[in-house]
């Protein structure tokens, strides 16, 4: 016979180049980032990606006829805060815009006048003045963009230099209160530059007419003073300047204001300052938010001395506001206190619409959530005590609904139904989401209501008919708002999901949560003979459709019976596999790969490309083939014969392995890290891998390719294929003991040595073997 098992290629290593390394040592370090999947197709794709908060949001906040410049402080927004919000840098400069031209000229346009506070160079201004001091001159000597400047117009017609000199002025103390652009950079700031301007400012107050141009001058003084953290100048500033101005009121007063709280925090007045700080919360929207992270109180005396600075109900209504919207705050004790001092306060609304979007988040579908426990590893949601939470702000609710003063009685009846979904209540979600129907007077109310009350339709589902499909599948043309809430087809699917498996329909159900890609890395054969039924139907619903077709009009069938044949075929049932695989039309087969897993090398070589001469065959072929060499070799005459078969089904189950080049043929996904994974793990199949929740199914089986090798070298009469068979299952059994949990054994490196030392074979392997040097030098 020409045995051509003598021409193996034996390398320094008996095993794939890292495989010693990485299965012996187990030097892989795995970190694993599951990504979010939103199967909605079941033919999605699948990949690696930041997990973040899964869970479901029907809440418009506009409902709240909320303040636009109070609600970000107050509402969960997401990308509503950025649709319909303006940050606080842009308000400032805003409300700063809007104050210029009321008192200075509404025919100014906002764009100009903005241009000149805060693009206009120095120069331009000092320009502007020039203009403005020579009679003979004209806006159009200073040409460019200033020429045509509404605002600048109208100073030169009128003779404003006061307002130009003070606008010179801020130009030259900006570069002192401004941060680096580099946020890791700390400032250097030049205090002797700084305490000059403060001098200087003093005395252009003095000169200054202007009551409104004096108390932009000691606005200036007052805040250079305190960025240079001189909080006793600060102060001092404060109560020389304002006594002596005689303005209308401005929001520069609550500029001014910020800083001297920003002071006498400092400086240790927390009382005094966390009052200063609700006002300007209240009333200066570009500095909102700089008095929102600065308001604190530490102790329950500090508060006190608080309320007590207050003048009025409001104002203490107020503080409460503020205490309320802390990350830790109890608050229904709040809101209580709130609507006690205020019951129409605006903040209320937005309070309570906040704590729906929270309980919203700890409650909704909680039960059905596939990312239930990721939720709560991550960031701690639920929250604890959500239930009480949600059952005291009910009682809330109810109370004030009787009592009848809150501003929008009809927004706090929604929350009154909605609070009745959360907590699981639907008949009684039900009745009070009717009533509401009679007080909903404005559209945004009435869609929100229309919205509880499809979340509350789906939450009541408990099964599942043909005809609720076809409903389900029709909800994006039924209702108008439906394509404004994306969550619904989350709710709908991971909701249904629950019900199928009740109805013991688990191939529905695997498809509300999982995609084709997910379930190609790990089969489960009764979830694809169920996928393939559902394929097969003929009159599929509305809903089954977008559960397996394509856009084309085709289904996933294809893709399913591939699925099913490799994994038969890697389980060891070529026959199973091939009668898989001919639910494909064989015109169709070439289309599912091409492979070739005879080729022989003795290193193991996952990646290793086929030769461009070598004959390749799709999985039908394949399968086909090997069926051939078995009945060739149960036929065959001659012993070596058959063993020379035998081998060859060996290395074509060993390379179709996870250790081998033709892994496709058995496995649709396959990762490196695994072998690591089942090192430590020993006996498990199915390994964690980003993207794949359900894990990935690696093909560490070598029993049959092990069974091929012992049969060609029990059978064959040539002691060289002996010899190679041996060697070969020897492999096997060391790869067995790193995937399987089982003793290790060294029986067949042990016959090697013992009976097959005259092999010509033996004498290449103990040669470049280092794995069978090892052993023999023991």
């Amino acid at each position: 016979m020409n045995i051509l098992y003598l021409a193996f290629n034996l390398e320094t290593s008996c095993f794939s180049d890292n495989q010693e390394t990485m299965i012996q040592k187990g030097a892989v370090f795995l970190v694993v980032l599951w990504s979010i999947f939103f199967p909605v197709r079941v033919n999605s794709d699948c990949g690696p990606g930041f997990q973040g908060f899964y869970g479901y949001s029907f809440i418009n906040p506009k409902v709240t006829a909320f303040d636009a410049n109070l609600a970000p402080f107050f509402l969960d927004m997401g990308q509503i805060y950025a649709d319909y919000f303006k940050s606080q840098g842009e308000l400032y400069v805003l409300d700063n815009v809007q104050e210029w031209r009321e008192r200075y000229c509404e025919n100014a346009t906002l764009d100009d006048i903005r241009y000149i506070v805060y693009t206009a160079s120095q120069y331009q201004l000092e320009d502007l003045r020039a203009v403005i001091d020579n009679p003979n001159a004209n806006l159009n000597m200073l040409g460019g963009i200033m020429a045509t400047n509404s605002w600048a117009r109208y100073m030169v017609r009128h003779g404003c230099r006061e307002t130009v000199d003070y606008l010179i002025f801020a130009k030259q103390c900006e570069p002192h209160v401004t941060l680096p652009a580099n946020a890791w950079q700390a400032p250097r700031r030049d205090y002797n530059a700084m305490q000059t301007l403060i001098r200087q400012a003093k005395e252009r107050f003095l000169r200054t007419e202007s009551d409104y141009i004096k108390l932009r001058y000691a606005f200036q003084a007052i805040r250079l003073a305190h960025y240079m953290q001189d909080y006793e100048q600060t102060l001092a500033l404060t109560e020389y300047y304002l006594p002596k101005i005689d303005n209308d009121p401005s929001i520069v007063e609550y500029w001014i204001m910020g800083h001297k709280a920003g002071a006498m925090q400092a400086l240790g007045r927390k009382a005094e300052a966390a009052y200063l700080f609700s006002r300007v919360f209240e009333k200066c929207p570009g500095k909102r938010e700089s008095a929102f992270r600065s308001f604190r109180i530490d102790t329950d005396e500090e508060w006190e001395q608080c309320l007590l600075l207050c003048r009025n109900d409001h104002e203490r209504a107020g503080l409460y506001v503020l205490r309320a919207s802390g990350k830790n705050a109890r608050l229904t004790e709040e809101m209580q206190h709130i609507y006690d001092y205020d019951p129409r306060h605006p903040a209320l609304e937005m309070l309570l619409v906040r704590e729906l979007q929270r309980l919203e988040k700890d409650l909704l579908g909680n039960s059905f959530n596939p990312q239930a426990k990721n939720n709560q590893q991550r960031f701690n949601i639920p929250r604890e005590q959500a239930g009480e939470r949600v059952i005291a702000l009910q009682a809330l609710v109810r109370k004030w609904l009787k009592q009848r003063k809150i501003a929008q009685p009809a927004l706090w009846k929604l929350a009154e139904g909605y609070l009745e979904v959360l907590a699981g209540n639907y008949y009684f979600a039900e009745k009070t989401l009717a009533l509401a129907e009679d007080m909903v007077d404005t559209k945004p109310l009435k869609e929100q209501l229309s919205v509880f009350r499809l979340v509350l339709k789906i939450m009541m589902l408990n099964k599942v008919s043909a005809e609720q499909e076809v409903e389900l599948a029709a909800l994006g043309k039924r209702y108008d708002f439906y394509e404004h809430y994306p969550d619904f087809p989350k709710l709908i699917r991971d909701k249904l999901r629950t019900v199928y498996v009740a109805q013991g329909d688990e191939a529905k159900a695997y498809l509300m949560q999982y995609s084709l890609a997910q379930l190609r890395a790990n089969p489960d054969l009764d979830i694809i003979n169920d996928l393939l039924a559902l394929c097969r139907k003929e009159d599929r619903s509305p809903y089954e459709k977008a559960l397996v077709e394509r856009e084309d009009g085709t289904t996933i069938e294809y893709d399913l019976v591939e699925a099913k044949s490799a994994y038969l075929l890697g389980m060891g049932e070529p026959e199973a596999a091939l009668s898989a695989m001919r639910d494909i039309p064989s015109k169709e087969w070439d289309n599912f790969g091409q492979f070739n897993p005879f080729i022989r090398r003795f290193a193991d070589c996952v990646n290793c490309k086929l030769p461009d001469t070598v004959t390749t065959y799709n999985r039908g072929e394949l399968i086909e083939r090997l069926l051939d060499l078995e009945f060739k070799a149960r036929a065959a005459e001659s012993a070596d014969e058959a063993a020379s078969l035998y081998f060859q089904l060996g290395e074509a189950y060993y390379n179709m392995s996870y250790y081998g080049p033709a892994w496709k043929a058995t496995d649709l996904f396959r990762s490196s890290a695994s072998a690591a994974s089942a090192y430590h793990q020993k006996g498990k199949e199915v390994f964690p891998h980003p993207g794949l929740p359900l894990g990935n199914h690696e093909n560490f089986d070598i029993k049959k390719a092990w069974e091929y090798f012992d049969q060609a070298r029990r059978t064959a009469r040539s002691i060289e294929i002996q010899a190679a068979a041996t060697y070969m299952a020897a492999k096997c059994e060391r790869n067995r003991f790193y995937t399987s949990g089982e003793k290790r054994t060294f029986d067949y490196f042990t016959m090697l040595q013992k009976d097959y030392q005259q092999t010509e074979f033996y004498q290449r392997v103990i040669q470049e073997c280092r794995d069978f040097q090892a052993f023999v030098l023991k």
